[in-house]
């Protein structure tokens, strides 16, 4: 988890900045469209802010869609 600030537990996005490449391995393994891949908050039209669980390949989807 990266986080702007400093926080135990989680990488300041500082650090992803300065990274040569390996926080990125390129061997991953995982199924894109059940992985979590952010949790933005939003409040939607009503109520309190909830977290919205996007996978990554929504999040490609969304990306290819706006090209």
């Amino acid at each position: 988890m990266f986080i702007y600030g400093d926080e135990p537990g989680c990488v300041p996005f500082s650090s992803l900045l300065e990274d040569d490449g390996a926080m990125c391995p390129l061997d991953v393994n995982f199924d894109p469209r059940q992985k979590l891949a952010m949790l933005p908050y939003s409040s939607g039209t009503t109520g309190m802010p909830k977290g919205v669980m996007l996978s990554h390949f929504a999040e490609v989807a969304n990306d290819v869609q706006s090209e």
